[in-house]
């Protein structure tokens, strides 16, 4: 019931003939998937949010996994089921997003719901500076308008539910091409190819964009100063004027 990447990287692992959940899937707000399987409610997601749901604290397995490592638990009512550890690889071209991005004199953050040792580690591949992990989504809202109380216009990045919140924030919103529906459909911009490089496309296609509105303003000022004044002053007939806005418009065209 979940369009996150590990969620049908599980579910696909899953073998043939395993227990099917019932209809009441629930989706838990930064922690997972709860439904009935075989009559026991049972939850996957989080570590931290299975514990609740089982009453049993973190297992030890925990502090054996590497920090550049997520964990997806496994557990329902009577205790815990499984961990399963997954290696999630940087997206191509992360790393020359985020350096085109600095280059641009933009901050780079990177807030993200999974367990915060896997978070730092892909930070410091990525040159991150600012980083938090093991963020809900009231705490990425909570980050975006931290920022934006100090000044900061934000742009956000996200592909998931978990994300809405933080992207409705946002001055621009931005979602990943192949996340949630509700995430893609709510966004300023999609990046339909789901490729980060094109978040720096789209980013240069802004700027060009807005130099070309400056430029149309000012020439449209500066042929409004000149000519208003000398047709007042009965220099200008209609003839003129007629050929001058003319001839104003197609510069601004071109």
């Amino acid at each position: 019931g979940s369009a996150h990447p590990i969620a049908r990287a599980i579910t696909a692992a899953a073998p043939t003939g395993a227990p099917k959940p019932r209809g009441d899937a629930m989706h838990i707000a930064g922690g997972g998937i709860e439904a009935t399987v075989e009559r026991v409610r049972t939850r996957i997601g989080t570590p931290q949010s299975v514990a609740e749901l089982s009453g049993q604290p973190l297992p030890q397995e925990l502090a054996m996994v590497a920090e550049d490592i997520s964990v997806v638990a496994l557990g329902d009512t009577h205790g815990w089921i499984a961990l399963f550890a997954l290696a999630d690889p940087l997206r191509p071209h992360a790393r020359m997003m985020v350096r085109e991005l600095v280059r641009m004199g933009k901050r780079v953050h990177l807030v993200s719901g999974d367990r915060p040792q896997a978070v730092r580690y892909a930070a410091r591949e990525l040159e991150i500076g600012s980083v938090a992990g093991g963020a809900t989504p009231r705490g990425k809202l909570d980050y975006v308008q931290r920022l934006q109380r100090d000044g900061a216009i934000v742009a956000m990045v996200g592909d998931g539910i978990n994300d809405a919140a933080g992207l409705a924030g946002a001055q621009v919103s931005i979602a990943m091409g192949g996340g949630a529906d509700i995430v893609c459909g709510n966004s300023d911009v999609v990046l339909l190819a789901g490729r980060l490089d094109a978040l720096v496309v789209a980013l240069r296609t802004a700027r060009a964009t807005l130099n070309v509105i400056r430029q149309n303003l000012a020439w449209a000022s500066g042929y409004n100063l000149l000519a208003i004044p000398l047709a007042a002053c009965g220099y200008v007939t209609p003839l003129l004027a007629g050929v001058g806005m003319a001839g104003s418009s197609m510069l601004v065209v071109a």
